[in-house]
């Protein structure tokens, strides 16, 4: 538009994030990668476990929220209903404190970098009942 010459056209782009509960079934075979598996306790009831993880919010809204907040958050519905698990961890500093410390293990023994063979259809597992790493 003549006149206008000096005032730059353009769009602006914003990129969202959004989250939601996904459930789907996934394999220990290869070519798959899981990274960690940890065990906390014993099931009791496994749909009445699916479903505390069903109803454990999501919260959209908040800016920092992110998956560990989530973990946090579905791991107090499943230890709070004691009709999902027999034996179990009750202290969510106990398994974050556990779980990280389990994840810096296997980066120093480079399972998660590509640089060491690894046979994937034999997952290890953090067992926490038992304190120790069994692998089927």
């Amino acid at each position: 538009m003549p006149g206008h010459e000096d005032k730059p056209l353009g769009e602006q782009r914003t990129a969202n994030s959004y989250w939601h509960f996904e459930e789907i079934d996934i394999s220990t075979d290869a070519p798959s990668m899981m990274l960690t598996r940890i065990l906390i306790g014993k099931v009791k009831d496994l749909d009445r476990l699916r479903f505390s993880l069903r109803r454990t919010p999501i919260q959209q809204d908040v800016k920092a929220w992110n998956w560990i907040d989530w973990v946090e958050a579905a791991f107090y519905e499943i230890t709070q209903d004691y009709g999902n698990l027999e034996t179990c961890v009750t202290k969510w500093e106990i398994l974050r404190d556990t779980v990280m410390r389990y994840i810096e293990l296997k980066k120093l023994a480079h399972r998660f970098d590509g640089t060491r063979a690894y046979d994937f259809t034999k997952v290890p597992t953090w067992d926490m009942l038992q304190g120790a790493e069994v692998t089927p």
